[in-house]
C-alpha cells in the first residue's frame, strides 16, 4: 500500500492544512503529495526494509511538514501591526513545540533505517609513518 495524502493530513494524518496559511488547497496537497515524494524517494536511496518503506515515507512527510511550520514560525517577527490597526503575536514556544514534533517524526523515520554496515579497511590503504631507530 502506497502512502497518500490522507494519510499524512487530519483525520487520518496528524497535518492540519490550517497550519500552512497562506496556501491554498491545491498548494497544500501539491506540497505534501512532494514530501511523501521524498521520503518514497529517500526510503529506496537509503535501502529500507520494504516493509518498512511505507512508515518510514509517512514519518518522513510528517517530519518535513511539521518542520516547515516551524521554519515558518521562526521567520515570522515576534509581533507585528497591520495597517496601524490590527495586532498580532507570536511566541517562541509555537515554533519550538513544533520543531520538537517535527524531531520527533524525524526520531521514528531514522528508526526504520538498516543498520549500517561496517566495512573493514582494506590491506595496504592506509599509510604508516615509519621512523629509522639507529
Amino acid at each position: 500500500m502506497a502512502v497518500t495524502i490522507n494519510d499524512i493530513v487530519q483525520p487520518g494524518g496528524h497535518v492540519d492544512p490550517k497550519m500552512f496559511p497562506g496556501l491554498d488547497a491545491s498548494d497544500f496537497d501539491e506540497t505534501i503529495e512532494a514530501y511523501i515524494s521524498e521520503g518514497d524517494t529517500r526510503a529506496g536511496t537509503l535501502n529500507v526494509d520494504a516493509a518498512d518503506v511505507d512508515p518510514y515515507t509517512r514519518a518522513w512527510a510528517h517530519y518535513r511538514s511539521f518542520m516547515r511550520i516551524a521554519e515558518r514560525l521562526y521567520a515570522t517577527p515576534a509581533s507585528a501591526e497591520i495597517d496601524g490597526e490590527a495586532q498580532r503575536q507570536y511566541n517562541i514556544k509555537q515554533a519550538e513545540a513544533f520543531e520538537r514534533k517535527a524531531r520527533e517524526w524525524l526520531a521514528k523515520a531514522e528508526e526504520l533505517l538498516p543498520p549500517e554496515e561496517s566495512t573493514p579497511q582494506e590491506r595496504g590503504s592506509g599509510s604508516i609513518m615509519n621512523r629509522p631507530v639507529w
